[in-house]
């Protein structure tokens, strides 16, 4: 009996601290992007977008429902701890007329998730002078 009750209280234990660990939170930054963009090689069209992320994740979901375009960004995730800005931001390596999403940040101090460069932004780089664009976002945690 007691070697029973040491059985289901380590599966118990053992369950709690592995899903400790597990997204408890989704977090959603909303902005109205007013251009077209390139995100891993794809086509954005330009308006409203829903950036989303799982905690603890690197991936990083936009979505634009009115024109039900969606891609999935595998991005690396810096921990901003004390890095509080106030404002959530996107920002943009612009290239002459094309843009080319290259960081989200919460504002928050939560994270920021840096895009890496597709070749084709790679290419332009070598050539063309960059220009930081900033969008502001809206940040609403569920």
């Amino acid at each position: 009996m007691k070697s029973t009750f040491v059985v289901a209280f380590s599966a118990a234990l053992a369950l709690f601290v592995l899903a400790a660990p597990l997204p408890a939170q989704f977090n959603t930054l909303s902005a109205d992007i007013p251009f077209e963009f390139t995100v891993c090689g794809k086509t954005m069209p330009a308006g409203e977008y829903a950036l989303e992320s799982t905690l603890n994740s690197r991936a990083l979901l936009l979505r634009n429902y009115e024109a039900g375009a969606a891609v999935i960004v595998l991005a690396w995730r810096d921990l901003n701890v004390g890095r509080n800005s106030g404002e959530a931001r996107i920002t943009f390596n612009r290239y002459g007329d094309r843009y080319f999403l290259a960081r989200v940040s919460d504002g928050a101090g939560g994270s920021t998730f840096e895009v890496p460069m597709s070749r084709e932004e790679q290419e332009l780089a070598k050539t063309a002078s960059v220009e930081r664009f900033e969008i502001l976002g809206t940040l609403a945690r569920r």
